[in-house]
């Protein structure tokens, strides 16, 4: 998204200093900030919401025992599709966060992506510096599950609809910022396509 142009307010001083005070708090620029409130907007008005208009669901399956965890069944298969209206997103590009799973601050099980959809963008390691940045390939995310704990070991099945749920979740937020993309690209609006840096004055 092109930042070309400049839109500028004036507002109240003490509202000015505040509102740089919880910038900087969260660790944003007042710019970042007043660019996702521009964003949010127009991308969530009526008017534009109704030209982008998709029914989408994620289908997730957990498949047979995998890799080197396969003869220990520690290790499953794991696919999410997307399924409905999906045309308008097999050129997209559709990022999401993997979910994570702990139970007292102890990670219980794990999902993660195989190599080809694997990806990165702001935000997206942990606290512990984890890759959980992952993508959709032609509406399709591949991966795999592993159990670490010996009671889902046992009986994963519970761990299974954990993920399942999780993934589900993270894929339609991810869904929904593609979905903002193609919004915007929606807007003909021909050379001023979105902003950026703001001044209060």
């Amino acid at each position: 998204m092109k930042k070309d142009t400049t839109l500028r307010t004036r507002v109240d001083s003490n509202l000015a200093l505040t509102f740089e005070i919880l910038c900087s708090l969260d660790e944003k620029s007042s710019s970042q900030v007043l660019r996702t409130l521009v964003e949010d907007f127009v991308f969530n008005h009526p008017l534009i919401i109704k030209k982008v208009d998709v029914d989408v669901d994620v289908d997730v399956t957990v498949g047979k025992p995998y890799g080197r965890g396969a003869a220990d069944r520690v290790e499953y298969e794991v696919t999410a599709k997307l399924t409905g209206d999906v045309d308008c997103f097999k050129g997209a590009d559709v990022n999401f966060l993997l979910p994570e799973f702990r139970s007292e601050n102890i990670e219980i099980f794990r999902v993660d992506s195989f190599n080809t959809h694997r990806t990165h963008f702001p935000g997206c390691r942990n606290s512990a510096d984890r890759l959980l940045g992952a993508k959709l390939i032609h509406c399709e995310w591949k991966g795999a599950i592993f159990l670490y704990d010996s009671s889902l070991i046992a009986d994963p099945l519970p761990a299974f609809h954990q993920a399942k749920e999780a993934l589900r979740s993270q894929i339609l937020k991810g869904v929904s910022t593609a979905l903002r993309v193609l919004q915007h690209e929606s807007l003909d609006l021909n050379e001023t396509k979105s902003d950026s840096s703001y001044s209060c004055n």
